[in-house]
């Protein structure tokens, strides 16, 4: 999440969750006196290098769906961007109720599975 707030779709879109205030509030309390620029916060400024690959999905009517754009175009191969129209933020937590949020989860699972089939994991 971009917490300065840079893409359009925060004003472009009607998000009934995160909105400008709801977003200010939640970046003051993150921040304190922090800059929401800060590479070491900011990941539209920080150095990617390293992450994991990651798979970012996105509602297309969401507020935060340019911050998705952003991120996937710095991590670039590192990344898969999935941009579902018509849904708004979390819209993935309707799983089980609707046919999108039943396909998210399901794209979901199909893009992890390679990913953890190349690790081991060790049971503590």
């Amino acid at each position: 999440m971009d917490l300065a707030q840079r893409g359009a779709s925060y004003r472009s879109n009607a998000d009934p969750f995160f909105h400008k205030d709801l977003v200010d509030g939640l970046a003051a309390g993150f921040l304190g006196p922090a800059s929401a620029t800060d590479p070491g916060i900011d990941l539209l400024q920080a150095d990617l290098t390293g992450l994991p690959p990651m798979l970012i999905q996105a509602g297309g009517d969401e507020a935060l769906v340019d911050d998705s754009r952003a991120l996937h175009a710095r991590a670039g191969a590192a990344s898969d961007l999935e941009v579902f129209p018509g849904q708004q933020h979390t819209f993935q937590m309707a799983a089980g109720t609707t046919g999108v949020a039943d396909q998210a989860v399901q794209n979901f699972a199909g893009w992890v599975r390679p990913h953890l089939a190349s690790r081991s994991f060790s049971s503590a």
